[in-house]
Formats: C-alpha cells, sequence, structure tokens
C-alpha cells in the first residue's frame, strides 16, 4: 500500500505523482534496500525462524551467527535492516580488534594504527559487513581468538602470576567455542593457537635443558659431596621443578581443562535456539544431544559431499591477486542505463601491498636465524589459508578474509620502518593510505549498491575477461 494517502491520483498535486510514480517503481523493482540478496536468502531467513521458532531451512552451518542475526530482527523487524544490523555491528567491532591486535603483535602505536586504517579502507570488511550472512562475525571471534593467544603468550613469556594469564587463556578458548560455532573454517585458525603454543612450550623446554645442561657441566670442577657440588645439585632440582610443576605442566593441565570443559559448552548452548525449533526445551536431555550431533553429521555429509559450480568461484592460489571478484548484487534500474551492483573484493592497493608484505615477511623468516614473534604471526597467517589447498569443493575469494587481519599487520610490520625514516617515509606511507582511500571512494558503486551510470561500471572492470560486476 503506498504511503501516500490519497483518493485518486487524479487528486494528486504534481510533486505527489513523483512520489507515487517512484513508490511503484519500488514495488515492482527489488532491490538491496528491500530485499534480500546472495546468502541472505539463508541466513536472515534462518535468523528469523530461530525468532519464530519454526522449522530450520539452512543447517550448513553452526548456529550461533544466525542468532546474533536474530538479535537485529528482534530490535528493528525483519526488514533487510533488522536482519544486516547485527552484522554491522560485527563490523564495526573487527575494526577496534585490528588496532589491539596491531598492538598486542607489533607493540607500537604505529602498528595498532595502521594495521586498522587498513582494515578501514579495505573493500572486503565493508562488503561482507553490509549485508546478513556470518561471515565478518567469524573473522571478528577469530581475530579475537588471535588477539588472546599473543597476550597469553606475552604474559607467559613475561612470567606473570598464573591468574593473569590463565583469565587470558579462557577469553581465548571462549572465542574459539564461539568462532567455531559460527563457521567450522575457525578451526583452522584454533589449530594455529596450538602450533604457536607448541613452539612457544618447545622453545621453553629447550632453554630449560640448555640452562640445566649448562649448570650440570659446573659439577666437573667440584669434588662431589662437597657444598658447592651440593648447592649445584639443588639449583638444578630447582630449576627442573620451576620448569615442570611451575610452568610446563599446569599450563597443560589448565589449557586442557579448559578446552574439553567451557569451549564445547560454549558450542553446545548456541544451539539452544535451534532446538527450540526443533520442539526441545530441555537443553541438556538425551533428545537435545542427538539433535546437535545430528546436525553434526549433516554440515559434514554437506560439505564433504557438495559438488557444484558457480560462475565466480575462485582458486585459493587466485585469492592475493584479486583475480576473480565474488559479484553478489545486480540491478538494472527503470531509469536507462542506470545501475546497481555490488562485488566482494579486496583494494587492490592494499591486497598488493599485504601480498609483497608475505612475500618479504616469509623470506625474512626463513633466512633469520633466530626467532621471532613474527614466526608466529606468519604460522597464524598459513593456518587459515593453507588449509584451503586442500579443500576440493568450490570456494570464493571471501574465504579470504580470515587471514586477512594477519595480512593487515604483516603490512603495517613492513611499512613501520619507512615511519621510522622520518619525513619522507611518513610521506610516502601517508601516499599510500590517500591513494588507498581515493580507490574506496571510486569503487565505492560497486560496493554499495548505489545506482550509478553503466558506463561508470564498466570503467571499474579492469580486467573485463576475471572482473564481471
Amino acid at each position: 500500500k503506498s504511503v501516500i494517502d490519497i483518493g485518486s491520483r487524479a487528486e494528486m498535486s504534481p510533486k505527489d505523482h513523483l512520489l507515487f510514480d517512484e513508490q511503484e517503481k519500488m514495488s515492482v523493482n527489488p532491490s538491496y534496500l528491500n530485499s534480500t540478496y546472495f546468502d541472505e536468502i539463508y541466513h536472515g531467513r534462518t535468523a528469523y525462524e530461530f525468532i519464530k521458532g519454526s522449522q530450520v531451512y539452512e543447517t550448513t552451518h553452526p548456529p550461533f551467527g544466525k542468532d546474533l542475526l536474530s538479535l537485529g530482527i528482534l530490535l528493528f523487524g525483519m526488514n533487510p535492516f533488522g536482519m544486516r544490523f547485527m552484522h554491522a555491528v560485527t563490523g564495526i567491532l573487527l575494526v577496534f580488534t585490528l588496532f589491539f591486535l596491531g598492538r598486542e603483535i607489533l607493540a607500537t602505536r604505529f602498528g595498532a594504527y595502521a594495521t586498522m586504517l587498513l582494515g578501514c579502507l579495505d573493500f572486503m570488511p565493508f562488503v561482507q559487513s553490509r549485508y546478513s550472512t556470518v561471515d565478518t562475525t567469524s573473522v571478528l571471534l577469530i581475530s579475537l581468538m588471535f588477539l588472546f593467544a599473543f597476550r597469553f603468550i606475552r604474559e607467559h613469556e613475561q612470567g606473570k602470576k598464573i591468574v593473569r594469564p590463565l583469565s587470558t587463556l579462557i577469553f581465548l578458548f571462549v572465542c574459539a567455542g564461539l568462532a567455531i560455532a559460527v563457521k567450522w573454517t575457525a578451526v583452522y585458525g584454533f589449530a594455529g593457537v596450538v602450533f604457536m603454543f607448541f613452539v612457544v612450550k618447545l622453545r621453553r623446554f629447550l632453554a630449560y635443558r640448555r640452562e640445566r645442561s649448562q649448570l650440570m657441566a659446573t659439577l666437573k670442577y667440584h669434588k662431589a659431596g662437597s657444598s658447592k657440588a651440593k648447592a649445584i645439585r639443588g639449583k638444578a632440582d630447582s630449576l627442573a621443578r620451576s620448569f615442570w610443576k611451575g610452568d610446563f605442566l599446569p599450563t597443560l593441565l589448565w589449557a586442557l581443562v579448559i578446552f574439553l570443559t567451557i569451549t564445547p559448552l560454549v558450542y553446545y548452548l548456541t544451539y539452544i535456539p535451534y532446538l527450540k525449533c526443533q520442539g526441545i526445551d530441555e537443553v541438556f536431555s538425551g533428545s537435545a544431544f542427538e539433535a546437535v550431533l545430528a546436525n553434526q553429521k549433516g554440515m559434514y555429509d554437506y560439505h564433504s559431499k557438495l559438488v557444484a559450480t558457480h560462475p565466480f568461484a575462485s582458486s585459493w592460489w587466485s585469492w592475493p591477486f584479486n583475480f576473480k571478484p565474488l559479484w553478489i548484487y545486480s540491478n538494472s534500474y527503470s531509469w536507462p542505463g542506470m545501475k546497481g551492483t555490488i562485488v566482494s573484493m579486496g583494494n587492490p592497493l592494499i591486497w598488493l601491498m599485504g601480498l609483497l608484505a608475505v612475500v618479504v615477511l616469509g623470506y625474512q623468516l626463513l633466512t633469520f636465524k633466530g626467532f621471532s614473534l613474527m614466526h608466529l604471526v606468519f604460522a597464524g597467517y598459513l593456518s587459515l589459508y593453507l588449509p584451503w589447498v586442500l579443500v576440493s569443493r568450490i570456494t570464493y575469494i571471501y574465504h579470504y578474509y580470515p587471514p586477512l587481519p594477519f595480512v593487515l599487520v604483516m603490512s603495517a610490520f613492513i611499512l613501520e620502518p619507512l615511519w621510522k625514516l622520518g619525513i619522507k617515509g611518513k610521506r610516502l606511507i601517508y601516499g599510500f593510505l590517500i591513494a588507498s582511500l581515493v580507490l574506496l571512494i571510486v569503487f565505492y558503486p560497486a560496493l554499495s549498491g548505489l545506482e550509478v551510470p553503466q558506463g561508470y561500471i564498466n570503467i571499474l572492470r579492469w580486467f573485463p575477461r576475471d572482473w564481471s560486476f
């Protein structure tokens, strides 16, 4: 029904005629402002079904991402704004998380602000946060998981009392459980966290063994049974107790206890709305466990057996190069020559810098004889990226979204020496950021669905064969 409440078109003023015509166009010409597009038809719908307690349509991913989307629908109704609200909020939170991730890893103000600014100027976080899917929520929680992982490593290496690192460890495993409850791809990142802990503990063990060996080597200079020899043996025993009972075993024990209790519990509790839709009110009943387990099997079967094609699917090796953007929305308006379109891709300049950072840092780490925290950063990046090499089902460029925070951190890392060079280096960085902002403005119509002449969109297709939008 038109919001213009008048008797007939004959009674309309010229201005009312124009308004009525515009509303008629909207009623027959759906757009991203009044309709769903791409995977919104699955996730937004399922979030609404969680609220109504009706049969769940989309069961190919765990429910927590849709749980969050339903909060926006509760606040603003079942409409595009309500469906997209919470995902936009997670996009904003991701920006702040990038700041703290850069700060925690690089330990400099420049590193924090540069990581955050690069994330703000990139295309993919902007596009992926504007519609009701779950990818930005997944990236946010994965980034928080790694943030707490690096914080735990710093606190543990600094020898802080067990209470503070333990609280950080709890936050880490809670974020891990929530991240996995959004998309199973978070398991890749969690494996990276486990590998990081293994490396850190191995280094601590080697340092302990080296120190103890040096200490015991001095015994040959002292007579057996002498007070000096007894003191050395006592110091060696104290060193062993400090490492095994005060460091290695307590950390391993607490990590296992939290992982085996809190993480699965957090994951399981995200199924409460899903269980309500199954008519199950007793969360810890046998029927509830059976329903959750059946969903795990269903998800595994779906992803492991999926055989499908898509015109905008892309291979893992092509993502850093922006070879095949994902065209997710298109609408030809009634105005001749006008078009609205939305494409998911990276800012070409920022992703080029990211590719350079990965190559340069990878070479430096391979040739560096010592150990650096950036080794763990690179390991985190690879844990989220390399598993896609083994995935046989169709993939898309947005699967490079989870490793992107590490790409931004590595970019900030290789830019920081320029910043420290003085005014010339700072001008280069300012120029790079301004150029990235210009690209964001230039590509904005193709990223947002803004109605512009078709000819303008054609100009943005730098590689017409692969950049289809």
